[in-house]
C-alpha cells in the first residue's frame, strides 16, 4: 500500500496532542504530589533516557524490517494505555511509568523516516508539513487543556484530570490505527549486523551531526527543564500580566505559544531545506541562536520578554534543516538508524541537563545560573557545526558511498 502524506500528516497531529501538555502538567503535578523540584526536574529529563535507547532502536528494527506501520501502531497503543494509569500513581511511580510512556512513544521517530523517503514530493517539503501539522495538534492538545488546569489546584485525580487524560488516551491510540493505515514506502531491508550499527557510508557525517549535538541538548534542557518551575516560582507571581492564574495555567499558555509559533514557518523551513546552501545555513546559525535566548534568560526577568523568546520556533529550523541533511548523509536502507541516532543523541544530552537542573536547583545555584551555563553549553555546538559543514569530518573509512540525495 502507498503511502498516504494526508494520513501521515493526521498521525502526527494527533500524537502531538499529548506532548505539549504532558510538559506543561507534570512538572507541577509531581511537586503536588510531594516530589519536590528534583522529581519535577527528572520527569522532564528522566524520560529522554528511554527516548535515547529507544529511538535509535525503533529506526534500526523499521530498517530490518524494511517497514514500520506495525512498529508505529505498537508503541502508540502502548503509550495511549498508560496514560489511564496515571491518577492511581504516587510521585516516584508516576516518573516510572511515565519513563516507559517514553520509550514507546519514541516510534514516533518512524514517521520523519517515512517522510524523507517519498520521492513523489521533495523532503524538505514533507518534513515542513509534518512539523505544521505537529504543532498544530501540540496547539489543540494545549487549548483542551487550558480550561481544564484553570482551576485553583489542578489534580490528576480529579474529575477534570480524567477527563485530560482520555483526551490524550483517545488521540493517541487514534494515531496508532491512523498510522497503520497510511502505507509505507518500499525499501529494501537493511542487512548492515547489529554491532555495524553506528557505521554509514563513507564520508557520511551522521555520527558527526549527532554527537556534536549533545552539549545543544544538555544546555536546552537545562532550560527546558526548569521553566515550569521558574515561571511557577518567580515570573507567574503576580499572575499572567495581572491576571490570577494558577502556575500549571501559565505554563500552558507559554507551551502553547511555542507551539503555536511553530505553525507558519514551518512549511517555509521544508521548502528551503532542499536547497543545500540554506539548510546548512539554519544548522550553523540555531545554536548561536539558542544561546542568545540563555543569556536572554538570564539577564531579564520581564514576563513579557520571556514569553517572547520562549516562543521563538528556534527548534524547528534545527530539526527540520538537520533532519533533512540527515536524509541526504544516509541510504533510504538506513534512514531509521540514521535520524534514530541523532534523536538518541538529543536526547542523551536532555537526560544530563535535566538530572544537572534536577540536582542544582536546590544549592545555591540560582535560575539565572543554570541560563548562563545552557548559553555557555549551546556555544560548544555553535563552533562544531560549522566546522562539520566545512569537511573537518570525512566519515568512517572503507565503507561504500553515500546514495544519499545532495
Amino acid at each position: 500500500m502507498p503511502l498516504s502524506y494526508a494520513r501521515l500528516a493526521l498521525g502526527v497531529a494527533l500524537t502531538n496532542v499529548a506532548s505539549g501538555v504532558l510538559y506543561a502538567v507534570l512538572p507541577l503535578v509531581e511537586v503536588s504530589l510531594g516530589g519536590g523540584t528534583l522529581l519535577a526536574t527528572l520527569i522532564i529529563a528522566l524520560p529522554l533516557l528511554a527516548q535515547t535507547l529507544a529511538s535509535f532502536l525503533w529506526g534500526a528494527l523499521s530498517d530490518r524490517l524494511g517497514s514500520s506501520r506495525k512498529l508505529l501502531l505498537g508503541g502508540l497503543v502502548g503509550e495511549g494505555l498508560l496514560f489511564l494509569g496515571y491518577p492511581f500513581l504516587p510521585s516516584v511511580a508516576l516518573l516510572v511509568v511515565r519513563i516507559a510512556q517514553a520509550g514507546l512513544a519514541a516510534v514516533i521517530i518512524l514517521a520523519s523516516a517515512l517522510a524523507t523517503g517519498d520521492d513523489r514530493r521533495s523532503a524538505g517539503r514533507n518534513l515542513g508539513g509534518l512539523g505544521v501539522w505537529g504543532s498544530v495538534g501540540s496547539v489543540v492538545g494545549l487549548l483542551v487543556a487550558l480550561p481544564l488546569v484553570m482551576v485553583a489546584h489542578f489534580e490528576l485525580g480529579s474529575a477534570l484530570g480524567f477527563a485530560l487524560l482520555f483526551v490524550l488516551a483517545g488521540c493517541t491510540i487514534a494515531a496508532a490505527l491512523v498510522f497503520s493505515t497510511a502505507g509505507e514506502v518500499v525499501r529494501i531491508p537493511s542487512r548492515v549486523p547489529w554491532r555495524h550499527a553506528l557505521r554509514f557510508p563513507r564520508g557520511s557525517r551522521v555520527l558527526a551531526y549527532s554527537v556534536s549535538t549533545i552539549p545543544l541538548a544538555v544546555g536546552n534542557y537545562l532550560v527546558y527543564s526548569v521553566l515550569p518551575l521558574y515561571v511557577d516560582d518567580v515570573l507567574g507571581r503576580g499572575g499572567f500580566f495581572g491576571v490570577v492564574l494558577n502556575g500549571t495555567s501559565q505554563v500552558v499558555i507559554f507551551t502553547l505559544a511555542a507551539a503555536a509559533a511553530g505553525v507558519p514557518v514551518s512549511t517555509w523551513i521544508g521548502n528551503k531545506v532542499d536547497r543545500v546552501a540554506w539548510r546548512r545555513r539554519m544548522i550553523a546559525l540555531t545554536p548561536l541562536v539558542y544561546a542568545s535566548l540563555w543569556f536572554a534568560f538570564a539577564s531579564t526577568t520581564d514576563y513579557g520578554l520571556v514569553l517572547l523568546l520562549w516562543s521563538l520556533p528556534v527548534f524547528s529550523f534545527l530539526s527540520i534543516a538537520l533532519i533533512r541533511e540527515l536524509a541526504a548523509e544516509s541510504h533510504l536502507s538506513d534512514r531509521g538508524r540514521a535520524i534514530g541516532l541523532w534523536s538518541a543523541t538529543y536526547n542523551a544530552g536532555g537526560v544530563a541537563g535535566g538530572v544537572i537542573a534536577g540536582l542544582t536547583l536546590g544549592s545555591p545555584l540560582s535560575f539565572r545560573s543554570l541560563f548562563i551555563l545552557a548559553g555557555s553549553l549551546d556555544l560548544v555546538t555553535a563552533l562544531a557545526y560549522p566546522w562539520i559543514l566545512r569537511g573537518g569530518f570525512q566519515g568512517s573509512p572503507g565503507e561504500a558511498p553515500s546514495l544519499g540525495v545532495k
